[in-house]
């Protein structure tokens, strides 16, 4: 079924089960969903990865929205509390990070106070205060594109204050510092605020860090520092000098003493140097075999399975009553088109230029064709692809583009892709692609979050029902859930795979 009413139709995507394999020796196995990694080797080597692009948009941690850079930020800064970085089911659990402890909320949830631990370096050699907290969160609002900050982070008190006045934003109200206590008031209770602290958007930076995009992610507490950020050619992070670590569970140290990843390369060449000993794993969708059912599972709807609020619903197929896509139904697709009065309009098809997603936007020209369409296409590097489909300005037609959960929460697919607040006009940090916004499915949404707080499980029923109202709406048409592949290189010892972060590079050895 294919409906043009609005700017952008995407792939709703998430990996809760991960399908990996072992690639010219490599060291995973599989059970259940689960990794049970080999013994890593020693420390020492350079780990070398490959990816078609750099990571889209901005390198800035408060800025950029992509796995291929968070699963680099995970090793290069901290928040105060993170998920414990061991592959399978165990790392989505959170543990506490620069906190010496997750602190229970108090006051119906709306204050939280955590401690901060003792001795902790900046890559740049400052130790870290509770000052660089209190900053972090208000360069959050004060850079400008910040994704999230006006969606996630503006229920600090004084953050709805910042979202109107970025520049000026005063956080001294909603962040209180007195010696290494850090105690967050928010205007209401929040059921997600652990997991969005735990993300790199709240990773804690320099309190002289400045409120600008910058060309290399700033100073951070992890094992590697940022040396390197070139998006034609690679970018690199080294050992951190004044790292030491505080927290297996949380920030382990690395076994690489640096860890590079390479741009440009074809699919071709890029298996061919992994599987020579050259490269150690692939990086981005190259890598993603989507095809069968073994990799890929078609969907209509917008939550995952097996994921919070997911119950089966798929209205656009042939016998829709079974649940799940079942097959086309052209002539549907065909009446609808007709009674729209589109028929033969131009279209310009926007994908980005790797393999993969180029042969879909290929796909996707032909399909729009065969309904009667002019459609021709408008293929982007994938480093500025992504930013380029968010930008209101930039009035693009049809895009395809792919969604991986931030924290297993209902919200974090529903509200951030489709939630009024997630549209930003004119920026290229606007994860509501589709400029969606239906009032009554807001506030079902508000209501799903606040009632999670005291009914988890009536607050997923809620959103269940959102996620029904929202394929009805349409706003960008579901495709498939995929699975991954993994494919490693025979030097790469002790290869574990997070559900949250996925490949653990810096807890695989190369020596």
């Amino acid at each position: 079924m294919v409906r043009l009413k609005r700017s952008a139709m995407l792939s709703a995507m998430a990996v809760v089960v991960a399908v990996l394999a072992t690639g010219c020796g490599g060291s995973s196995k599989t059970k259940g969903g689960t990794t049970t990694p080999t013994a890593a080797g020693g420390k020492g080597g350079t780990l070398i990865t490959l990816a078609n692009a750099a990571p889209s948009g901005s390198p800035d941690p408060q800025v950029n929205y992509t796995l291929q850079e968070w699963q680099w930020l995970i090793l290069t800064h901290d928040g105060l509390v993170g998920y414990k970085r061991v592959g399978g089911s165990g790392g989505t659990s959170k543990v506490p990070d620069l906190a010496t402890a997750i602190p229970k909320p108090t006051d119906n949830g709306k204050t939280w106070a955590f401690t901060l631990r003792s001795g902790i370096k900046f890559s740049n050699g400052n130790t870290l205060t509770g000052k660089d907290v209190k900053a972090t969160f208000e360069r959050l609002f004060k850079i400008g594109n910040s994704p999230n900050a006006g969606s996630w982070y503006n229920v600090i008190v004084g953050g709805d204050a910042c979202v109107k006045t970025p520049k000026t934003c005063d956080l001294s109200k909603g962040i209180v510092v007195n010696g290494d206590t850090v105690t967050f008031h928010l205007t209401k209770g929040d059921p997600e605020f652990l997991d969005k602290l735990s993300v790199p958007f709240a990773y804690i930076l320099p309190a002289d860090t400045p409120a600008k995009n910058l060309n290399i992610p700033p100073a951070g507490t992890g094992p590697y520092k940022w040396v390197q950020y070139a998006p034609q050619t690679q970018m690199k992070i080294v050992r951190n000098p004044f790292f030491k670590e505080w927290s297996k569970d949380a920030q382990p140290d690395g076994l690489p003493d640096s860890i590079v990843q390479k741009f440009g390369l074809s699919v071709e060449a890029e298996v061919t140097q992994v599987e020579n000993g050259q490269a150690d794993w692939i990086a981005n969708a190259d890598s993603k075999l989507y095809g069968g059912t073994n990799v890929a599972v078609p969907t209509c709807q917008v939550l995952p399975p097996n994921f919070p609020g997911y119950k089966p619903y798929c209205p656009y197929t042939v016998n829709p009553g079974s649940g799940k896509w079942t097959g086309p139904d052209m002539a549907k697709a065909n009446q609808l088109v007709t009674e729209s009065g589109t028929k033969g309009a131009a279209v310009k098809v926007n994908s980005d230029t790797t393999e993969v997603d180029k042969a879909y936007g290929l796909y996707f020209i032909g399909l729009l064709n065969k309904l009667g369409y002019k459609a021709s296409p408008q293929f982007l590097s994938n480093d500025i692809q992504y930013p380029y489909i968010q930008n209101s300005k930039n009035k693009v037609q049809f895009a395809y583009s792919s969604w991986f959960q931030d924290y297993p929460a209902a919200s974090d697919f529903l509200n951030i892709l489709l939630g009024c607040g997630s549209f930003h006009p004119n920026s290229n940090s606007s994860p509501n692609i589709a400029e969606f916004c239906n009032k009554p499915i807001q506030a079902k949404m508000d209501q799903a979050g606040a009632m999670g707080l005291t009914d988890p499980v009536g607050a997923n029923n809620l959103w269940a029902q959102v996620d029904k109202e929202v394929t009805d709406q349409a706003p960008w048409v579901a495709m498939f859930n995929p699975k991954l592949l993994d494919f490693v290189s025979a030097r790469v010892k002790g290869f574990q795979f997070s559900p949250q972060w996925y490949f653990l590079l810096g807890q695989a050895s190369v020596k």
